[in-house]
C-alpha cells in the first residue's frame, strides 16, 4: 500500500496512498481540466491508481483503506469509477 525504492534499480515506486492524494491533490475536480497536458497526466496517473487498486483488493488489509480513500475519490472521480461495484 506503502511505495517503496527498489533496491536494484533504485526507481521509486508509487503506493495506493501516494497515488489517490496524488489525483486528489493534483485534479481535485477532473471535469476542469482543460490542456492535453494536464488530461494525459490524469490517464496516466488514474491508470496507476485502477491497476494499484486491482492488485490490492485481493488483501483483506486493503478494505479498510480502500474505503478510506474511495469515500474521497468516489463523488469527484465517479465517471471514471463506473461498472466497479463499490
Amino acid at each position: 500500500m506503502d511505495g517503496f525504492v527498489d533496491q536494484v534499480t533504485g526507481i521509486k515506486v508509487k503506493g495506493y496512498t501516494e497515488v489517490c492524494q496524488e489525483i486528489l491533490e493534483r485534479f481535485p475536480n477532473p471535469q476542469e481540466i482543460e490542456t492535453e497536458h494536464d488530461k494525459k497526466e490524469f490517464v496516466k496517473l488514474f491508470g496507476e491508481f485502477l491497476k494499484l487498486d486491482n492488485v490490492l483488493r485481493n488483501y483483506d488489509e486493503f478494505q479498510e483503506i480502500e474505503k478510506a480513500y474511495l469515500g474521497r475519490l468516489s463523488p469527484r472521480f465517479k465517471k471514471f469509477l463506473r461498472g466497479n461495484s463499490r
